[in-house]
């Protein structure tokens, strides 16, 4: 699990709760990590969050996104809810974009793997598997703002629905975005099936370790 994520606890009489997925979306996980120090953020859905234990402090949250606190948004203080639901955050120091390039995470077990899509051209779209392994992968996810990274099997990864944008991926490993790797923009020879996915991690390889394989 990242640093900057996790499920969202909140402290109130003196005893650290959980917030209850009910209504909760992106304005209401912006304010709990503005609250936090950070700029912005998103929610995680439930199914991805461990789940917590003790009182249930916060339901059905309605943030404009103007406040400073997450107690100072609406919300119906229901405490009978099940920890199934606990809600999670993950904060971001910088707005999301979606500049030519971009990179994303979807459809995974985690939120720092799944399926890699890229966005050009004023669209979203997948990464064909040839050629792809995990010095492409470690781009990407340095590109993202982790250490290191590996490559996801087709068969680990949802299928995407979108187009196809790239194929044929060379990185040397030196690269700070995907863009500049070779590539191939004609992916006439690719299906969804062939969609790629990445595993990034903040553990960086370190010179001259050892270790069992």
């Amino acid at each position: 699990m990242r640093r900057d994520e996790g499920r969202l606890e909140i402290y109130l009489n003196r005893v650290w709760g959980t917030v209850y997925e009910q209504e909760f979306d992106d304005i209401d996980a912006a304010v709990a990590c503005r609250q936090l120090g950070y700029r912005t953020g998103v929610a995680i859905r439930f199914g991805l969050i461990y789940y917590g234990t003790g009182p249930i402090w916060l339901y059905g949250l309605g943030c404009n996104g103007s406040e400073s606190k997450l107690t100072d948004c609406t919300n119906s203080h229901l405490t009978y809810c099940s920890h199934y639901l606990d809600v999670g955050i993950q904060c971001l120091f910088n707005y999301p974009t979606k500049d030519h390039g971009h990179l994303r995470i979807v459809d995974g077990a985690h939120v720092h793997e799944g399926r890699l899509e890229i966005y050009m051209n004023g669209v979203w779209g997948t990464v064909c598997r040839d050629f792809f392994d995990d010095i492409d992968a470690t781009v990407v996810c340095r590109q993202l703002g982790y250490c290191s990274g590996k490559a996801l099997q087709s068969y680990n990864v949802v299928d995407g629905t979108g187009v196809i944008l790239l194929d044929d991926l060379h990185c040397s490993g030196i690269e700070s975005r995907l863009m500049t790797c070779s590539y191939d923009p004609i992916t006439t020879d690719c299906g969804s099936y062939d969609d790629i996915g990445v595993s990034c991690s903040f553990t960086c390889p370190t010179t001259g370790k050892l270790e069992f394989r």
